[in-house]
């Protein structure tokens, strides 16, 4: 991955903060909605409200989603 550590960590804590607040929205509950995984993904970092704003200067939405999958996929 692209990213740094600390801007991994960063997005790990605020995605984590957002599951511990809504513990019942899921990808299980997004999936019966008909909704994509990448949408849950997205929705998660976007309801956490971290300014990545920076991570723009040297990453792109393919490299944040690909941080994302592998944060989603460890909690």
């Amino acid at each position: 991955m692209k990213i740094t550590n600390g801007d991994y960590q960063t997005l790990e804590w605020g995605i984590r903060v957002v599951q511990a607040k809504n513990p019942d929205v899921t990808y299980a509950s997004y999936e019966l909605a008909g909704l994509s995984p990448i949408r849950y993904r997205w929705d998660a970092l976007n309801a956490s409200g971290l300014n990545i704003q920076r991570f723009y200067t040297y990453l792109n939405d393919s490299h944040i989603d690909t941080a994302l999958r592998r944060i989603m996929g460890a909690l």
